[in-house]
Protein backbone atom coordinates (compact mmCIF):
# COMPACT_ATOMS: atom_id res chain seq x y z
CA UNK A 1 0.00 0.00 0.00
CA UNK A 2 2.70 2.63 1.08
CA UNK A 3 4.35 1.68 -2.77
CA UNK A 4 1.31 2.19 -4.30
CA UNK A 5 0.41 5.53 -2.26
CA UNK A 6 4.35 6.69 -3.29
CA UNK A 7 4.19 5.85 -6.61
CA UNK A 8 1.13 7.91 -6.76
CA UNK A 9 2.85 10.81 -5.85
CA UNK A 10 5.57 10.51 -8.07
CA UNK A 11 3.14 10.26 -11.25
CA UNK A 12 2.01 13.36 -10.10
CA UNK A 13 5.16 14.93 -10.14
CA UNK A 14 6.21 13.95 -13.17
CA UNK A 15 3.05 14.89 -14.67
CA UNK A 16 2.52 18.74 -13.01
CA UNK A 17 5.46 19.60 -12.21
CA UNK A 18 7.85 19.29 -14.94
CA UNK A 19 7.24 22.06 -16.74
CA UNK A 20 10.19 24.47 -18.32
CA UNK A 21 12.08 27.15 -16.30
CA UNK A 22 10.49 30.09 -17.61
CA UNK A 23 6.36 28.53 -17.09
CA UNK A 24 7.23 27.84 -13.67
CA UNK A 25 8.31 31.85 -12.96
CA UNK A 26 5.30 32.92 -14.79
CA UNK A 27 3.00 30.77 -12.68
CA UNK A 28 4.61 32.40 -9.66
CA UNK A 29 4.19 35.83 -10.68
CA UNK A 30 1.00 34.78 -11.32
CA UNK A 31 0.28 33.60 -7.47
CA UNK A 32 2.34 36.72 -6.37
CA UNK A 33 0.35 39.25 -8.26
CA UNK A 34 -2.72 37.75 -6.91
CA UNK A 35 -1.72 37.77 -3.15
CA UNK A 36 -1.21 40.53 -0.51
CA UNK A 37 0.51 38.29 1.65
CA UNK A 38 3.72 37.58 0.81
CA UNK A 39 4.54 35.45 3.68
CA UNK A 40 2.60 32.66 2.26
CA UNK A 41 3.78 32.15 -0.96
CA UNK A 42 5.67 29.30 -1.99
CA UNK A 43 9.26 29.03 -1.67
CA UNK A 44 11.98 27.83 -4.03
CA UNK A 45 15.30 26.88 -4.53
CA UNK A 46 16.97 28.86 -7.69
CA UNK A 47 20.16 27.87 -8.81
CA UNK A 48 22.46 30.03 -10.64
CA UNK A 49 24.82 28.55 -13.46
CA UNK A 50 27.46 30.43 -10.98
CA UNK A 51 27.32 27.65 -8.64
CA UNK A 52 25.16 30.36 -6.19
CA UNK A 53 21.91 29.53 -5.05
CA UNK A 54 19.10 31.69 -3.21
CA UNK A 55 16.15 30.54 -1.44
CA UNK A 56 12.89 32.81 -1.31
CA UNK A 57 9.46 33.36 -3.05
CA UNK A 58 9.15 34.65 -6.40
CA UNK A 59 7.75 38.30 -6.14
CA UNK A 60 7.61 39.60 -9.57
CA UNK A 61 9.10 38.99 -13.21
CA UNK A 62 10.40 41.67 -15.58
CA UNK A 63 10.93 41.02 -19.36
CA UNK A 64 12.76 43.27 -21.76
CA UNK A 65 14.26 43.06 -25.19
CA UNK A 66 17.69 43.29 -23.47
CA UNK A 67 17.29 40.84 -20.32
CA UNK A 68 14.45 39.10 -18.42
CA UNK A 69 14.97 39.83 -14.43
CA UNK A 70 13.26 37.70 -11.48
CA UNK A 71 12.90 39.22 -8.21
CA UNK A 72 13.46 36.73 -5.25
CA UNK A 73 12.68 37.77 -1.55
CA UNK A 74 14.72 36.00 0.88
CA UNK A 75 13.15 34.63 3.89
CA UNK A 76 15.58 36.46 6.42
CA UNK A 77 16.08 34.46 9.65
CA UNK A 78 14.93 36.47 13.20
CA UNK A 79 16.57 39.59 13.95
CA UNK A 80 18.30 39.84 9.88
CA UNK A 81 16.86 42.10 7.39
CA UNK A 82 14.74 40.44 4.64
CA UNK A 83 16.67 40.42 1.13
CA UNK A 84 15.47 41.06 -2.06
CA UNK A 85 17.43 39.84 -5.21
CA UNK A 86 16.78 41.02 -8.87
CA UNK A 87 18.25 37.68 -10.75
CA UNK A 88 18.66 37.39 -14.23
CA UNK A 89 16.51 34.72 -15.60
CA UNK A 90 19.36 33.57 -18.59
CA UNK A 91 21.35 32.79 -15.14
CA UNK A 92 18.94 30.53 -13.77
CA UNK A 93 20.14 26.51 -14.42
CA UNK A 94 17.72 24.82 -11.92
CA UNK A 95 14.39 25.14 -9.94
CA UNK A 96 14.23 23.06 -6.13
CA UNK A 97 10.97 22.91 -5.02
CA UNK A 98 10.69 23.13 -1.20
CA UNK A 99 7.62 21.78 -0.55
CA UNK A 100 6.28 19.87 -3.98
CA UNK A 101 2.51 19.85 -2.98
CA UNK A 102 2.30 23.59 -2.93
CA UNK A 103 3.33 23.19 -6.54
CA UNK A 104 0.97 20.53 -6.95
CA UNK A 105 -1.77 22.83 -6.48
CA UNK A 106 -0.62 25.39 -8.37
CA UNK A 107 0.29 23.36 -11.44
CA UNK A 108 -3.16 21.58 -11.51
CA UNK A 109 -4.84 25.09 -11.09
CA UNK A 110 -6.62 24.30 -7.81
CA UNK A 111 -8.84 26.85 -6.83
CA UNK A 112 -10.25 27.67 -3.24
CA UNK A 113 -14.12 27.34 -2.78
CA UNK A 114 -15.49 30.67 -2.76
CA UNK A 115 -19.13 30.35 -0.95
CA UNK A 116 -22.37 32.19 -2.31
CA UNK A 117 -22.30 34.25 0.53
CA UNK A 118 -18.37 35.50 -0.35
CA UNK A 119 -19.67 35.79 -4.39
CA UNK A 120 -22.33 38.20 -2.88
CA UNK A 121 -19.75 40.61 -1.03
CA UNK A 122 -17.47 40.73 -3.77
CA UNK A 123 -20.13 41.16 -6.48
CA UNK A 124 -21.31 44.55 -3.94
CA UNK A 125 -17.70 45.57 -3.65
CA UNK A 126 -17.57 45.40 -7.54
CA UNK A 127 -21.07 47.36 -7.92
CA UNK A 128 -19.92 49.94 -5.92
CA UNK A 129 -16.74 50.59 -7.34
CA UNK A 130 -18.06 50.39 -11.20
CA UNK A 131 -20.84 52.91 -9.83
CA UNK A 132 -17.50 55.78 -8.47
CA UNK A 133 -15.99 55.17 -12.40
CA UNK A 134 -19.46 55.62 -14.18
CA UNK A 135 -21.47 57.30 -12.17
CA UNK A 136 -24.62 55.00 -12.73
CA UNK A 137 -25.34 51.70 -10.51
CA UNK A 138 -25.12 48.99 -13.30
CA UNK A 139 -26.06 45.33 -11.36
CA UNK A 140 -23.70 42.47 -12.52
CA UNK A 141 -25.59 38.58 -12.55
CA UNK A 142 -23.25 36.06 -11.40
CA UNK A 143 -26.09 33.54 -10.66
CA UNK A 144 -24.41 30.80 -13.17
CA UNK A 145 -21.14 30.44 -12.37
CA UNK A 146 -21.17 27.00 -10.47
CA UNK A 147 -19.04 26.50 -7.55
CA UNK A 148 -15.75 25.03 -9.64
CA UNK A 149 -15.21 28.23 -11.46
CA UNK A 150 -16.21 31.29 -8.85
CA UNK A 151 -12.61 31.66 -7.58
CA UNK A 152 -10.85 32.66 -11.31
CA UNK A 153 -14.48 34.00 -12.34
CA UNK A 154 -14.46 36.40 -9.58
CA UNK A 155 -10.83 37.13 -9.96
CA UNK A 156 -11.30 38.65 -13.53
CA UNK A 157 -14.82 40.18 -12.42
CA UNK A 158 -12.71 42.16 -10.55
CA UNK A 159 -10.52 43.23 -12.71
CA UNK A 160 -13.76 45.27 -14.40
CA UNK A 161 -13.47 48.16 -12.20
CA UNK A 162 -9.87 49.03 -13.48
CA UNK A 163 -10.80 48.05 -16.99
CA UNK A 164 -14.02 50.97 -17.19
CA UNK A 165 -11.36 53.59 -15.33
CA UNK A 166 -9.23 52.73 -18.41
CA UNK A 167 -11.68 53.22 -21.01
CA UNK A 168 -13.37 56.43 -19.00
CA UNK A 169 -10.12 58.26 -19.15
CA UNK A 170 -10.50 58.42 -22.96
CA UNK A 171 -13.62 61.27 -23.89
CA UNK A 172 -15.36 59.36 -26.16
CA UNK A 173 -15.44 56.23 -23.17
CA UNK A 174 -17.13 58.60 -20.70
CA UNK A 175 -20.40 59.25 -23.12
CA UNK A 176 -20.31 55.51 -23.83
CA UNK A 177 -20.09 53.73 -20.89
CA UNK A 178 -23.37 55.02 -18.57
CA UNK A 179 -24.91 55.06 -22.25
CA UNK A 180 -24.34 51.73 -23.55
CA UNK A 181 -24.43 49.69 -20.76
CA UNK A 182 -27.14 48.83 -17.81
CA UNK A 183 -26.22 45.30 -16.61
CA UNK A 184 -23.46 43.19 -17.05
CA UNK A 185 -23.52 39.32 -16.68
CA UNK A 186 -21.05 36.96 -16.17
CA UNK A 187 -21.07 33.51 -17.17
CA UNK A 188 -18.00 30.52 -17.77
CA UNK A 189 -18.31 28.72 -20.92
CA UNK A 190 -15.91 26.72 -23.57
CA UNK A 191 -14.36 30.11 -25.20
CA UNK A 192 -13.98 33.32 -24.16
CA UNK A 193 -16.46 35.87 -25.53
CA UNK A 194 -17.90 39.31 -25.15
CA UNK A 195 -21.13 40.53 -26.35
CA UNK A 196 -23.00 43.36 -25.70
CA UNK A 197 -27.09 43.38 -26.36
CA UNK A 198 -29.51 46.05 -25.04
CA UNK A 199 -27.55 47.61 -23.14
CA UNK A 200 -26.30 44.39 -21.46
CA UNK A 201 -22.38 43.49 -21.33
CA UNK A 202 -22.05 39.63 -21.40
CA UNK A 203 -18.84 38.74 -20.41
CA UNK A 204 -18.24 35.14 -20.75
CA UNK A 205 -14.78 33.43 -19.27
CA UNK A 206 -13.48 30.19 -20.67
CA UNK A 207 -13.35 27.32 -17.89
CA UNK A 208 -10.30 25.54 -19.25
CA UNK A 209 -8.35 28.28 -20.33
CA UNK A 210 -4.59 27.87 -19.24
CA UNK A 211 -4.21 31.60 -20.16
CA UNK A 212 -2.55 33.78 -17.28
CA UNK A 213 -4.95 35.96 -15.54
CA UNK A 214 -2.81 39.11 -16.57
CA UNK A 215 -3.07 37.87 -20.22
CA UNK A 216 -7.00 37.20 -19.92
CA UNK A 217 -7.41 40.99 -18.36
CA UNK A 218 -6.01 42.44 -21.58
CA UNK A 219 -8.45 40.21 -23.46
CA UNK A 220 -11.10 40.92 -21.60
CA UNK A 221 -10.38 45.10 -21.96
CA UNK A 222 -9.75 44.83 -25.54
CA UNK A 223 -13.04 42.64 -25.96
CA UNK A 224 -14.94 45.21 -23.82
CA UNK A 225 -13.54 48.28 -25.79
CA UNK A 226 -14.35 46.48 -29.41
CA UNK A 227 -18.11 45.78 -28.21
CA UNK A 228 -18.44 49.60 -27.36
Amino acid sequence: MLKSNYNSVIHSFQKDLLKNISTWLELLEEVAKNTTDTSGLPKLEVSLRSGKTFCGSVLGLKRSVDENLLMLSEEAEPQARQKLHLIQCEEISALSFIDPNVFLAIASNQQPVVSELEVKRKIKTIEDEIEQIVSARIPVSFDTVTEAYRSRALQLTETLPSIFSTLMSDGTGKELIPESISSIGIQVGKTAETHLNNKHLLCVFAKDSEVFLSKQKEALFHSIQKAL
